[in-house]
């Protein structure tokens, strides 16, 4: 049985000044690639989600109080304060429609299907055909209609009236009818994707209803108003109000976390996987949150010198000194492993999963069927690196050779480094490798000409790690010099960003737009364009090994106590 633990780790992106008024209302795009704010300077502004910054906007008449995504991401609707509904198509700055809702429009939101849309204010909800942008349907209760929002099967409305939540049934199904219990007025409501309606009011409670079976329960959430609530895709309810909070609950009522930002939270937003939390507030910034998960196991008994992963990102393996362990990714259970009588320095799986590399004192061996014995050196063994294509494995160490063995032939190649080598790196052509050691500094080979085409000298110390990115001709290595450089190998340039700890790995997002850097206890991750920090993943004890797996799902670390964690790496 496994014995990993998991958590989760709540990192806050940051606070976004989008508008000098309110932010009323916040909506991510369907593929979360963009995020919506609008509020009472009459602007919705559309943030793009990696540098948060504003990269369109489009202008309503009055205040907007509600934006919403069409599903297929093509156009955007805004409520006004006016009674009007704006649906802009992105890219456009005219709006495609102009809808008149009569009263103050509180709440817009499409359909599932993005055939309708609604909106509420007033006593009324409207429903909107989108092929011809025609009322087809009038829903009325009470003098004073709030929030509203679609069941996911298009069968139900529900909206928040002034003490009761009012349930219609749509395609000639029934109406559910008054769902009772707040007392006040139900600002905040939210289907679940499992057809359950989270509701939020102005007496701080939250409640849970199945309209179906008309069970709820309530918890009280909050010493005020309830201004928002939104579910997550893994039944997580995330609720912002007028105390300065935005806490986050299990459905049962049980708060596993809480923020707080001081002022009115007047809408909050998960993306669509879950993993991103929006708050729009009253003093016009947007505060983001990561969610990230991450698990934790004592997986050896000495420190873990080496860490890879299979190209199809299902299993891990790692080593410390004389064991090596396999790890099931989806059972977190360990799946075979085997005992070394030589020390192990490094390990290195195969682009094509067919081979295992392990680095030892003085010899390379590859495991397949049978242990074998594939380079020799004098003096220990510490870096590995597999070219991309599979067909070529390098390594180097304390006596500065450089080995490369061609999978094919069997045959291998001598380079002479010189120096120690720490580490080793192939470009995505597999021609290039790069190597880094003691001298600081780094000589690039072309292995099929068997030739020193460059040398780049920028560290002032031992170079500790490289890292060649899998999409451009961009190098990155760090150093005891606590550098961090990313060099443009063809040109010959190179950017420098000063780092806070001493570095002992660096590693590529495989889409080649970030850098993970291990810095003593944190791995931070880094825009490899600016430098600019995005996260910091913290150990309990040093880092020793660490490696981004292959499709950029998840970033592997080992510790020098023998621990292992795993991270839902970031996704931008």
């Amino acid at each position: 049985m496994s014995s990993w633990v998991q958590n989760e780790d709540w990192f806050h992106e940051g606070d976004f000044e989008v508008s000098e008024r309110w932010i009323y209302a916040v909506c991510w795009s369907p593929f979360g690639n963009f995020l919506a704010a609008a509020g009472n300077d009459n602007v919705v502004r559309i943030l793009e989600a990696r540098s948060w910054k504003v990269v369109d906007s489009f202008r309503h008449d009055r205040w907007v109080l509600s934006v919403d995504w069409s599903p297929d991401g093509n156009m955007l609707a805004a409520a006004g304060i006016n009674g009007t509904i704006k649906v802009w198509r992105i890219g456009m700055q005219k709006p495609v429609r102009t809808l008149n809702h009569g009263s103050g429009v509180l709440s817009v939101r499409w359909s599932p299907s993005g055939r309708f849309l609604l909106s509420s204010g007033g006593g009324v909800v409207k429903i909107w055909s989108c092929e011809d942008w025609k009322e087809v349907k009038l829903l009325k209760k009470g003098r004073m209609l709030f929030s509203a929002s679609w069941s996911p099967d298009e069968e139900m409305v529900a909206a928040g009236g002034e003490d009761d939540v009012y349930v219609f049934g749509l395609k000639g199904a029934r109406d559910v009818g008054v769902l009772e219990g707040h007392k006040g007025a139900v600002r905040a409501l939210d289907w679940s994707g499992e057809g359950l309606l989270a509701t939020g009011g102005d007496d701080g409670l939250i409640s849970v209803w199945n309209p179906e079976s008309g069970e709820n329960s309530f918890f009280s959430a909050y010493s005020g108003p309830i201004l928002s609530v939104a579910w997550s895709h893994d039944g997580l309810i995330a609720s912002g109000g007028a105390d300065g909070f935005i806490r986050v609950w299990k459905r049962s009522g049980e708060e596993i976390k809480s923020f707080t930002v001081g002022d009115n939270v007047f809408s909050v937003a998960w993306r669509r996987d879950g993993l991103w939390l929006a708050g729009g507030r009253k003093s016009g910034v947007v505060s983001l949150w990561n969610r990230i998960s991450v698990l934790s196991f004592k997986g050896h008994v000495g420190e873990v010198v080496g860490l890879d992963w299979s190209p199809d990102e299902r299993q891990m393996v790692s080593a410390d000194g004389n064991t090596v362990k396999f790890w099931d990714i989806k059972s977190l259970n360990s799946v075979g492993g085997f005992s070394s009588s030589n020390v192990v320095k490094a390990i290195a799986w195969s682009p094509k999963g067919r081979l295992l590399a392990r680095a030892m004192e003085n010899k390379v061996v590859i495991r397949d069927a049978a242990d074998e014995t594939v380079a020799s050196f004098t003096k220990p063994v510490w870096g590995l690196s597999w070219s991309p294509d599979g067909g070529m494995l390098a390594a180097g160490g304390e006596d500065g050779g450089i080995k490369v063995w061609d999978t094919k032939t069997g045959g291998v190649l001598n380079f002479p480094h010189g120096s120690p080598i720490m580490s080793l790196a192939w470009n995505s052509k597999s021609n290039l490798l790069a190597v880094g050691g003691e001298s600081g500094k780094i000589g690039v080979w072309n292995v099929e000409l068997r030739k020193l085409v460059k040398e780049l000298d920028g560290h002032k110390d031992v170079v500790s790690s490289l890292a060649w990115s899998p999409k451009t001709n961009l190098l990155a290595s760090v150093g005891y010099d606590k550098l961090l450089l990313v060099w443009n190998v063809e040109k010959g340039s190179v950017k420098e960003f000063q780092l806070k700890g001493l570095p002992s790995f660096t590693s590529w997002s495989p889409n080649g737009l970030l850098v993970a850097v291990g810095e003593e206890h944190i791995v931070r991750i880094l825009d490899a364009e600016t430098g600019t920090l995005l996260k910091n993943f913290n150990c309990e004890t040093k880092i020793s090994s660490a490696s981004w797996s292959p499709k950029g799902k998840w970033i592997g670390c080992g510790c020098i106590d023998g621990s292992l964690k795993i991270w839902m790496a970031p996704i931008y």
